[in-house]
């Protein structure tokens, strides 16, 4: 165990000092004329160096939203609801969920698996929070398409509401969707995703999560 404590301040200690390079290098840029415009609108420019390295070591360190994230670790089994179209009926089906921390505690990736169209179906997700723009993060990747989509939300009581763009190829750059995830108590909670169609906002899918005991 002797080796582990120098090796870990060693790594603290290089942290530091990348932070410090950055600070070193934010400042001068802030120092030159063609963007004292800039620096005069970044609060965060007229700290001093250490307010800096305080501020910037803040925005890393996990929070209450990271813990309420972390409610989500486990494994899950799910109950899902889905359909293509407000005319469309409701197709269901089983999935489930492998949910593990992060980084510290940073993020909580997400591994899914069920069915789409009777195949297989893969997806991972990655939330987190970001303190820097103060919203949830969220990132969604599948075995049905080789594109990224990523959304942001806000906490309404016991509910994050995510809104971004939908991808695909009908619309490559994106159209208006939305995730309501809501966490029922310790050992359920429940997603609603809403899909843009025809101009309108309808509710496409829905997921009930049950923590497997």
């Amino acid at each position: 165990m002797s080796h582990i404590a120098p090796v870990r301040r060693h790594h603290r200690a290089s942290a530091l000092a990348v932070l410090l390079v950055l600070s070193v290098a934010a400042c001068k840029s802030s120092a030159d004329p063609a963007d004292s415009t800039h620096a005069a609108n970044n609060p965060f420019a007229q700290l001093s160096m250490e307010e800096q390295m305080k501020a910037m070591m803040e925005l890393a360190t996990p929070g209450a939203e990271h813990q309420r994230l972390q409610q989500l670790v486990g494994d899950w089994d799910l109950t899902i609801k889905m359909r293509f179209g407000p005319k469309e009926p409701w197709q269901e089906m089983p999935g489930t969920i492998e949910a593990k921390s992060v980084l510290g505690g940073r993020y909580v990736v997400q591994h899914y698996q069920s069915t789409m169209m009777g195949q297989p179906f893969e997806g991972i997700g990655t939330l987190g929070y970001d303190r820097l723009k103060k919203r949830y993060t969220s990132s969604w990747a599948d075995s049905m398409s080789t594109w990224i989509v990523r959304t942001e939300g806000q906490a309404e009581g016991n509910a994050i509401d995510y809104r971004g763009m939908m991808v695909d190829s009908i619309t490559p750059h994106g159209r208006p969707m939305r995730t309501v995830e809501r966490l029922a108590d310790p050992d359920h909670w429940t997603t609603a995703m809403y899909d843009t169609i025809e101009g309108e906002s309808v509710q496409v899918m829905e997921i009930h999560a049950t923590r497997r005991k």
